[in-house]
C-alpha cells in the first residue's frame, strides 16, 4: 500500500490490516518454527539431497502463499496480499539462510577433522 492509501484509511480499517498481517506472520512464523523442530534431527543430509525438514518448511510456505494468490483480488486486498507475500518471503529466505548455515557450520566442523586426522597421519 502506498502512503497515501494507508493516510485515507479509516483508524478501524488499519486496526482490521494490522490484524490480519500480524495474524497471517504469527501463524507462519509457529508452523515454521513447529516444523523445525520437529525435524531437527534431520538437518545434516550427506546426500546433498532436500531434507525432510527443508521440504516440509518449503511446502508450508509455499502452502501460504498459495492461499492468498488463489483468490482474486479486490482492490483494498491487493496491498494486503502483497504484504503478506513479502512477509512469507522473508520468512522463506531466513530459513534458507538459517539452513545454509547450519549446513556450512557442519561441513567446516568436518573440514578440521578431516585436516586433523591428515594432519595426524603426515606425522
Amino acid at each position: 500500500m502506498t502512503e497515501w492509501q494507508l493516510i485515507n484509511l479509516s483508524q478501524q480499517k488499519r486496526v482490521v490490516l494490522d490484524n490480519i498481517i500480524d495474524d497471517a506472520h504469527v501463524w507462519s512464523s509457529q508452523q515454521v518454527d513447529q516444523i523445525l523442530e520437529d525435524n531437527q534431527d534431520l538437518d545434516d543430509d550427506p546426500d546433498r539431497m532436500f531434507t525432510d525438514k527443508q521440504l516440509r518448511v518449503r511446502a508450508v510456505l509455499s502452502q501460504f502463499i498459495q492461499q492468498f494468490r488463489m483468490k482474486l483480488p479486490k482492490a483494498n486486498q491487493q496491498g494486503k496480499r502483497n504484504m503478506i507475500q513479502k512477509t512469507a518471503g522473508d520468512i522463506s529466505e531466513y530459513i534458507s539462510k538459517q539452513l545454509d548455515e547450519s549446513q556450512r557450520d557442519k561441513s567446516q566442523e568436518a573440514l578440521k577433522l578431516n585436516s586433523q586426522q591428515q594432519g595426524g597421519k603426515d606425522s
